[in-house]
């Protein structure tokens, strides 16, 4: 299957800058988010999947953890991002994002890497706001065409 991750309700996918969305994938009956500029055709492509709204007005130790896998790296990157400013537009570039650390999979030349655990990635810092979390995704042909997979996103407390 090869849906738009924007079918899921309150999943967006956002093009900064060429035209390649992330994408739904389904192998082995398993479902999660897929994004590659492999194939696409353009020099520079920057997409954003942005999950739904957080509220964390009464949180106490909130986290976020997921799942991310990579193929056939030569060098487009995956970034998580959070922001307490942006307003659920199409454009979520123009907000204020800052950057989140997560476990990283390891990076695989020929073929794909396992799903790694994020790990607990602490949301303690925005307590009493309301938060999006985005992925980004950047890269480009012919040179930066790496596949990066998010799967099992969970945000939960401690």
């Amino acid at each position: 299957s090869d849906k738009l991750v924007s079918t899921i309700p309150g999943w967006f996918t956002y093009s900064q800058t060429g035209t390649v969305p992330w994408k739904g994938w389904t192998l082995s009956s398993n479902n999660f988010a897929r994004i590659t500029a492999f194939g696409s055709g353009q020099s520079d492509v920057i997409t954003w999947m942005v999950a739904p709204q957080i509220d964390l007005s009464t949180a106490a130790e909130p986290y976020i953890s997921f799942e991310s896998c990579n193929g056939y790296d030569n060098g487009a990157t995956l970034k998580l991002y959070v922001s307490t400013d942006y307003t659920g537009s199409s454009s979520p570039w123009t907000s204020t994002w800052t950057e989140l650390s997560f476990i990283r999979p390891p990076l695989t030349g020929s073929g794909y890497s396992p799903f790694v655990s994020s790990g607990k990635v602490d949301l303690s810092t925005y307590n009493g706001s309301t938060i999006y979390l985005a992925w980004v995704y950047s890269g480009g042909v012919p040179s930066q065409t790496t596949t990066w997979e998010v799967d099992n996103v969970l945000v939960a407390e401690e």
